[in-house]
């Protein structure tokens, strides 16, 4: 058993490296702009001992948590050039590709949970040159958000395991996804509707529909939900804190974020096609343009994107399944989570100016990956 779990790591760290030369080569085919410039100077800033980066104004996103490390030690290994935003774009999605297929996995055992990580896989490892690869592998975005919120899923696996076991695994729950949610937060505050609410709002509705269940198990779901519970209501309030300690302290500003605005009904369905542009072109599946310089690849590209619509319906399928699963009660916590959140961004896309354009796109980046783990997780069981 040890030796097959350290040929199994091995094998992992020798996909990831693969995967990640061939992201970066992929991220180096296409320009970054100044948003990625931004966080390599600010990577500069903090290796030069200006931890809260005083004197700067970030975007609505400050990334402080969750990429700018990723770009501090890219920085102090390679010193200032373009290529840090191309090899941080790299890092962050085989990190991403990496824990999709483990959170789709979970704790399914045998060949399943291969058929589950291969699902998942399947989904995320091809980017697309006509949209996605902009979104996921150049400057930093809301698309990175994806790492700490499917390492969260794992983390809330490992706490369905520990069910049973009401020793010191208690306040290891709470603690590790509380120091999840927080710090993630922190960095991007997209997780407060892709992860803090989503858990705490399936959390709290399994512990007041807790007496459907049987007495053993209600039980042990009831101990590890009430921790969950606190760990996301609590992370709420460290992040708004650790926020405002900052700023006292003469860190960073930030703008205010855009888009948070409810928007007017007769407004929703054009946010709608937007949204659902948007998760074409994330995806990989929207067709390439007939420009002059596009006609010797137009029938290649299209094919790619043919290949990617199979891979949204498969998503689709699995949004599908997952609002079943859960209407019905049979989902376990990982995939009422990942269901409610893919709602809960959906909603978010549709009835407010998150997306109010196509250069807005990457606010809702983290779909593709959370569809790719939801239908790894639901599809599998109902075919096997």
């Amino acid at each position: 058993m040890r030796y097959r779990r350290l040929l199994a790591g091995l094998a992992l760290a020798a996909a990831g490296s693969g995967l990640a030369v061939l992201y970066y080569l992929q991220s180096r085919a296409g320009p970054f702009n100044s948003d990625g410039a931004g966080n390599v100077l600010q990577a500069q800033a903090i290796l030069h001992g200006n931890w809260l980066l005083r004197g700067w104004w970030s975007s609505d996103v400050s990334y402080y948590a969750t990429e700018l490390p990723e770009y501090v030690a890219v920085t102090a290994i390679s010193g200032i050039s373009p290529d840090v935003v191309h090899i941080c774009g790299a890092v962050t999605y085989t990190l991403t590709v990496l824990l999709a297929a483990m959170a789709a996995r979970g704790r399914e055992p045998g060949p399943a949970g291969c058929y589950r990580a291969g699902v998942a896989v399947g989904i995320t490892l091809a980017l697309s040159v006509t949209g996605s690869t902009g979104l996921y592998l150049e400057n930093p975005n809301h698309a990175g958000t994806a790492v700490p919120v499917l390492a969260l899923l794992l983390f809330i696996d490992w706490a369905e395991g520990r069910a049973g076991d009401r020793g010191a695994g208690g306040w290891l729950i709470t603690v590790g996804a509380c120091a999840i949610l927080t710090v993630a937060d922190v960095g991007d505050q997209l997780v407060l509707a892709a992860a803090t609410t989503p858990l705490g709002a399936v959390c709290g509705i399994r512990l007041l529909t807790a007496s459907r269940r049987d007495g053993s198990d209600r039980l042990a779901c009831a101990w590890v939900d009430r921790r969950l519970l606190a760990a996301a209501i609590i992370s709420a309030g460290l992040a708004w804190l650790a926020n405002v300690m900052i700023r006292a302290s003469g860190g960073f500003e930030l703008a205010p974020v855009n888009g948070g605005s409810v928007t007017p009904l007769n407004q929703v369905p054009a946010h709608a096609r937007l949204l659902a542009q948007a998760i074409f072109v994330l995806s990989g599946a929207n067709a390439p343009g007939k420009s002059p310089q596009m006609t010797s690849a137009y029938v290649p590209l299209s094919l790619i994107a043919a290949v990617h619509v199979v891979g949204l319906l498969v998503a689709a399928a699995g949004l599908a399944a997952g609002i079943a699963s859960l209407l019905s009660s049979r989902a376990d916590r990982v995939t009422q989570v990942l269901t409610t959140a893919i709602i809960v961004i959906l909603a978010f896309g549709a009835f407010t100016k998150l997306v109010a354009s196509r250069s807005y796109f990457h606010e809702v980046a983290i779909l593709m990956p959370l569809g790719a783990v939801l239908a790894g997780r639901v599809l599998v069981p109902l075919v096997s």
